[in-house]
């Protein structure tokens, strides 16, 4: 029978037909339990092992179930058989071993969980297995020893591509079980199970600690103490000590003596040499065979035996096992099978037989995440887009989750597609009914000539833009009021080689506006941020932010602030940059990103996980170009190059809900639009435009926005449906637009136009 050591306790079920084994963990010695882990009282709880009468083996010995003096009941000392009778099978010394199981593989349910058959002791008969416990919460199905979730003797049905999670077992993480036949399987670990070790840890997930070891040799193998072994205790392996060896060798009929005495024909000290006592025959085994007589009436403890695999071991020829290399199960050479060795992808040896890491199909084991679908493992890929078959496993993905904002969701050969509800069409980004009309209010008149416009929208609705025209820098309200309020012009800002951005941010209670100040190429260029707390601005914030060349773009995301430069010659590298505010809104540097080639427009997102991102067009020489991404993981940004990306100079960037990115760009080629969702793919969204700057929002349904100007007017495009919805938000020819997205979802524009009849407008 197989045993485990636990520390210097052997844990064995017993699974012989001379008995039953008890499924309880504990017994109450004369009291009841407390509440919420308790001792309980009027007695003290003890482990009960086994029942009273019961009888088991040990390998070849005997160990029978006695009473301690706790009245609890324990298994007691190893016995050895007579050499009448040497085999010990089912609890009970034989002339001859039996088979306990009828097949090598075979498995049986048996508490806590299952047990399997094969070659566990020194016979060469069939022996069941310790059993193996199943999972928390789980049972064994008598039919096929399967261990399945217990749902009080019935099956628990599931549908396919269901998943239900783990608890955790030892040190098997993040477990996820996979509806599979209409039933949940086993736990699939993203984390474990591995081999036993001998480290107080649970390493095969089987509930019990330091458990199914593979035995350490103790450090005397000589004489009665050849084979001797460590026991596992407190997570390391504990030095064999006197009392130890003299246990070890009674077991196997020696005596074992720290200092010989003994005129018995064996190496009773365990140094190598027999009889050692002055009055003791000096034996001489030298170029005997192991086993002859040591002139003294005793065997020789050692020499030559004859098998290839074979030892002399305490005066007796025994096989050595011989697993080295080889496969779980494979003969051992002794006429056994290995308890250890490789199995094939995604399977872990286990007592001999290899055992599916995660969940068994037909004879394949399939990996973390997959299923089991008509004998074969695969992966679902339903996902979150649930309209058609899985190509995959062929799996009816059922139908479209619906979003909202007056949106649908249809199954369109095979994929969702998101369109307006039947009797709405698209106004403002959304699906409503009736006619559309975008309000306007003028928030600068044409005496204020403006090429370039930045706009942001707080949780109350109130739209905050920011502009520059001539040399100072301004800040307008509009919304809810009819019209623009705070009108207020900065004086410093630049409209050098005519390329004056600015940026805008409301954080309430404050308001973040900056613009570039410069004295010209090719130093001297600094950006300035103006900071408003409450209703009016108490101070301006002039710190300067260095840079080398003319600032070319910002961006705010709350209160932080990423800008790039720009130079006039070609393969100059340019810099971007990312501030942040600190206490008593001083700005400093969060990290310098590499270095580029005229980046000549930017945008600062911020991921689902909230860390910032840069994303920018690098300009390089003309015509080529690309799109980079620099994404910060803790202190360290990484610049991702997206290939198949716009090669436009004028792209935008924008994230969705779930930190998908997308991007636009307007080059000679049209206004186009990139996505990410299965590699970077184009779609063109107006072919008429050439060199616009574009602007781009993604709503929470996933739905970009993209905002530009037009020789007729500022145009707004949506993605609703199969194709692209374009808007006229205004007849306006402006030069610069921004867009953003209200507290409603609804979108919002503001344009800027320069020269002649200039001036600043906002749309909702």
């Amino acid at each position: 029978m197989r045993f485990a050591l636990l520390g210097s306790l052997v844990l064995i079920v017993n699974l012989g037909a001379c008995g039953s084994s008890s499924n309880e963990l504990f017994e109450n010695a004369g009291g009841s339990a407390g509440q919420d882990g308790g001792a309980g009282t009027g007695g003290s709880p003890c482990q009960k092992e086994c029942t009273e009468g019961d009888a088991r083996c040990d390998q070849d010995r005997v160990q029978r179930c006695t009473t301690d003096n706790l009245g609890c009941s324990t298994w007691g000392a190893p016995e050895a058989c007579p050499t009448d009778k040497p085999y010990c099978s089912a609890g009970a010394c034989a002339a001859s071993c039996v088979d306990e199981c009828s097949a090598s593989g075979a498995r049986a349910c048996a508490e806590p969980g299952y047990r399997t058959c094969g070659q566990f002791d020194s016979d060469s008969c069939l022996d069941w297995s310790t059993p193996m416990p199943c999972g928390t919460g789980e049972v064994c199905r008598v039919s096929d020893a399967t261990c399945v979730l217990d749902c009080g003797g019935g099956s628990c049905p599931c549908n396919a591509g269901e998943t239900k999670a783990c608890d955790d077992v030892g040190e098997c993480k993040g477990g996820v079980r996979n509806c599979v036949n209409g039933e949940f399987g086993t736990c699939q670990w993203q984390k474990g199970p591995a081999n036993e070790q001998c480290d107080a840890k649970d390493n095969d997930c089987d509930g019990v600690t330091d458990n199914h070891l593979v035995a350490q040799p103790c450090d005397k193998q000589a004489g009665v103490c050849l084979g001797s072994v460590k026991t596992c205790g407190s997570g390391q392996w504990l030095a064999c000590s006197d009392a130890d060896y003299t246990t070890y060798a009674s077991a196997h009929g020696g005596a074992y003596e720290s200092l010989e005495s003994k005129c018995d024909g064996k190496d009773n000290d365990c140094n190598g040499k027999v009889d050692e006592v002055s009055t003791c025959c000096q034996p001489n085994c030298t170029g005997k065979v192991c086993g002859a007589d040591n002139g003294c009436g005793y065997p020789c403890q050692d020499g030559a035996c004859g098998g290839a695999q074979e030892v002399c071991n305490a005066g007796k020829c025994v096989c050595q096992p011989d697993c080295a290399g080889k496969t779980c199960g494979a003969p051992d050479g002794c006429n056994k099978s290995c308890n250890t060795g490789t199995c094939g992808a995604n399977a872990s040896c286990k007592q001999g037989t290899c055992v599916c890491d995660n969940l068994s199909c037909a004879s394949a084991c399939c990996t973390t995440g997959q299923v089991c679908a008509s004998g074969t493992c695969c992966t679902p890929q339903c996902g979150t887009a649930t309209c058609g078959p899985d190509p995959v496993c062929g799996q009816s993905c059922g139908t479209c989750p619906q979003p909202g904002g007056g949106l649908e969701a249809t199954c369109s050969q095979g994929q969702c597609v998101v369109g307006c509800k039947s009797g709405t069409s698209l106004c403002k980004g959304q699906c409503a009914s009736g006619a559309c009309t975008w309000n306007a209010v003028q928030v600068a008149d044409s005496s204020l000539s403006a090429d370039n416009v930045s706009l942001d929208v707080d949780p109350a609705g109130t739209a905050h833009v920011s502009f520059v025209t001539g040399t100072s820098l301004f800040y307008a309200e509009a919304f809810p009021t009819a019209a623009a309020t705070s009108v207020q012009g900065y004086p410093g800002c630049e409209t050098t080689y005519n390329r004056h951005p600015s940026a805008v941010s409301a954080v309430l209670p404050k308001v973040y506006t900056a613009c570039e100040a410069s004295g010209g190429y090719p130093s001297g260029t600094y950006v300035r941020v103006f900071t408003r707390d409450g209703g009016t601005w108490t101070h301006v914030n002039a710190a300067t932010l260095d840079s080398i060349y003319e600032v070319n773009d910002m961006a705010f995301l709350g209160d932080r602030l990423a800008y790039s430069t720009w130079h006039t010659e070609y393969n100059t590298p340019g810099f971007q940059q990312l501030y942040s505010t600190t206490a008593g809104d001083s700005w400093t540097p969060d990290y310098i990103t590499t270095s580029k080639q005229n980046a000549k427009r930017i945008s600062l997102l911020l991921s689902s996980g909230g860390k910032p991102s840069i994303a920018w067009p690098n300009w390089g020489n003309y015509p080529s170009s690309s799109l980079d991404l620099e994404v910060l993981n803790g202190y360290t940004w990484t610049d991702t190059v997206l290939s198949g990306a716009p090669t436009g100079n004028d792209v935008m960037v924008a994230a969705s809900p779930s930190g998908q990115l997308a991007a636009a760009d307007s080059s000679t080629s049209g206004l186009a639009y990139y996505s990410q969702a299965s590699g970077w793919t184009k779609e063109v969204v107006d072919a008429s435009i050439q060199w616009a700057p574009v602007e781009m929002v993604i709503d929470a349904n996933g739905i970009p926005h993209i905002a530009y100007p037009t020789p007729s007017g500022v145009k707004l495009a949506s993605k609703v449906g199969a194709g692209w919805t374009l808007e006229t938000v205004s007849t306006l020819v402006a030069n610069a637009v921004a867009v953003r997205l209200g507290p409603n979802g609804k979108v919002i524009v503001a344009a800027a136009k320069e020269g002649t009849g200039g001036g600043v407008w906002v749309y909702n």
